[in-house]
């Protein structure tokens, strides 16, 4: 499943060929399921470049957004366009449809190298004053 990018692929994809998307070598499938713990659909997106970003889909109350990230050894933690293409991605967050990025919670990756790292392979959303998102481990 890649991801769909939002405010200017045709541009997104003329960088390809500069450093902007250079390939992301040794990146592996390291994918991440938000499970939405509150009473109104969740949305989950990230940022991929400058004003890019990448746009997962929704999760509807009590159900879970598998979220196809890559990571590499180096730390870079990605995502394939819609083209194939690896493109790093800056920050992943979740926040109400329509309205992400405005009432986000940013999602805790590690951008450590080694393959060491404790990855988390759930995340659960929950609503307290703000949505919080915090991972299991």
């Amino acid at each position: 499943m890649a991801a769909r990018v939002v405010g200017g692929l045709g541009l997104m994809v003329g960088l390809a060929a500069g450093s902007a998307t250079a390939a992301i070598v040794g990146a592996e499938p390291a994918p991440v399921t938000v499970e939405n713990r509150t009473a109104e659909p969740i949305a989950c997106e990230a940022s991929i470049a400058h004003w890019f970003s990448a746009a997962f889909g929704t999760a509807g109350p009590g159900a879970s957004l598998a979220l196809p990230l890559l990571r590499a050894p180096d730390g870079t933690v990605a995502v394939v366009s819609d083209r194939g293409e690896a493109m790093a991605v800056e920050r992943v967050w979740c926040g109400r449809p329509g309205a992400a990025w405005q009432t986000r919670a940013t999602l805790d990756l590690p951008r450590s190298e080694g393959a060491a790292v404790d990855w988390p392979e759930l995340i659960i959303c929950r609503m307290a004053d703000r949505l919080i998102c915090a991972p299991v481990r």
